[in-house]
């Protein structure tokens, strides 16, 4: 018994552990990466604020499998995929649908922390500069971003 008390930690290390392990957990824990729902809220807002009277819609992702995830409506409308990050990959009938709106002469995207900016700007040359010619505009985002 006496050997067995030398092998257990004492009160005092077993708090201290657990004080370093309510600090960790406090201050953040593990960083997870970022879920593709906790992006779309910034680029709700964003659109919201650089557009105001905008409207945007979340579409229901039961119901067209792959359809983007939001559509933003500004007297022209607009089709954005989110995804958290760049790693992140395409579900089935995404890239499909994005393609799709494109050809049909719309304005679909996919819109990641990494490209928000250029998107944002192609945003506001689809919506405001009517010299571009959107199916050229399209075909060069496809090669560029798509396969």
């Amino acid at each position: 018994m006496v050997q067995l008390l030398g092998i257990i930690p004492s009160l005092k290390a077993i708090k201290s552990a657990l004080f370093l392990c309510l600090l960790f957990l406090l201050r953040g824990g593990i960083r997870m990466k970022k879920l593709e729902r906790d992006y779309q809220p910034s680029i709700i807002s964003r659109l919201e604020r650089e557009f105001p009277g905008g409207i945007v819609m979340k579409n229901d992702a039961t119901y067209r499998q792959g359809y983007p995830d939001l559509i933003f409506t500004y007297g022209k409308t607009i089709h954005l995929e989110t995804k958290r990050d760049e790693s992140a990959t395409f579900r089935p009938n995404q890239e499909y649908y994005i393609n799709l709106i494109n050809e049909q002469g719309g304005f679909a995207r996919s819109i990641r922390p990494e490209n928000e900016d250029e998107v944002f700007r192609e945003i506001h040359d689809y919506l405001f500069d009517c010299k571009i010619d959107i199916l050229t505009f399209n075909k060069n985002y496809r090669k560029k971003y798509l396969k």
